[in-house]
């Protein structure tokens, strides 16, 4: 890459609000975090790439030697737009797991066969992407449920040992029994699975570092 060149680049999710589009012509790239944020800047910029934001550090993140002696565990802000209140319904063994430092999350990862991550859309915000805590659970060996919302299902549909339960909606205070039964019937599905590390090679062949950096490289040189 020729840094001599300027380039000019910005990054969007989907639930940009813009005042003016004028601005968007004049970037060299416009990386969008998901398809919605891709629509919304097509009809201004051709040069648009649909990439994450950060990858994925696939080394750090990777199994440590521990035993995975915990079933089920949440890790991440404890909110009900992360879909807590169906998680505690649907398995009530759950472990809601406090946050680690950095360098400390691939020991709790390492302990968990399933990570939850039931994020739903809510009225003031849009789910973004693939929650970063599903990837790096991933990358260390764990398995993983989510729900269907647009970015989720986009970036994460097909992933060994990803199993994607349908029909989520906005959070209120009703606990809907067939929601709670399928977000059931999805952690038992994850649990059991056998997949080996494919669900970790496909993180690091679509999500890390170097995959991530590379993509944004070539974008900017052009």
């Amino acid at each position: 890459v020729d840094w001599k060149a300027k380039k000019r680049a910005i990054f969007t999710w989907e639930n940009i609000r813009l005042k003016s589009t004028d601005c968007l012509p004049k970037y060299d790239a416009v990386v969008c975090g998901n398809p919605d944020a891709d629509a919304l800047v097509r009809p201004h910029n051709p040069n648009r790439l649909l990439l994450l934001q950060v990858g994925v550090d696939t080394d750090h993140f990777a199994s440590r030697p521990v035993e995975r002696s915990i079933n089920v565990a949440f890790i991440g802000r404890a909110v009900p737009e992360k879909g807590l209140p169906y998680l505690g319904k649907a398995y009530p063994g759950v472990y809601v797991l406090e946050w680690k430092d950095f360098r400390e999350l691939p020991w709790w990862y390492s302990q968990v066969k399933v990570v939850v991550a039931y994020s739903q859309d809510v009225a003031w915000w849009r789910e973004q992407a693939p929650n970063f805590v599903v990837l790096e659970a991933l990358s260390c060996g764990s398995k993983a449920v989510v729900s269907d919302t647009a970015a989720m299902k986009f970036w994460l549909e097909g992933c060994p040992g990803v199993v994607v339960v349908e029909g989520h909606e906005q959070p209120d205070n009703n606990l809907r029994a067939e929601r709670v039964f399928a977000l059931r019937q999805g952690i038992q599905k994850a649990l059991d699975m056998e997949i080996g590390d494919r669900g970790r090679q496909w993180v690091v062949e679509r999500f890390s570092n170097a995959v991530v950096a590379k993509k944004l490289l070539e974008v900017l040189s052009g």
